[in-house]
């Protein structure tokens, strides 16, 4: 299983390769390796980093109601 995923199947197409009927048994069977740990939080480092530094954030203004 891992080596199917590892190689880029989808996981769809490798729990029909294997006969595996539920994403549980599937995720039973993927064994994660350190490396990919540590590949995954640097991609998303790469993807954090490459986005733009502004922001879309708006303020709103809170409107206080006089008769409370």
């Amino acid at each position: 299983m891992s080596n199917m995923i590892r190689a880029g199947l989808d996981p769809a197409v490798a729990m029909r390769i294997s006969g595996h009927r539920t994403r549980s048994m599937l995720d039973r069977y993927s064994i994660i390796r350190e490396q990919e740990i540590a590949a995954g939080l640097e991609k998303t480092a790469a993807y954090v980093d490459a986005l733009p530094s502004t922001t879309n954030i708006v303020r709103l203004r809170v409107e206080r109601n006089a008769s409370r």
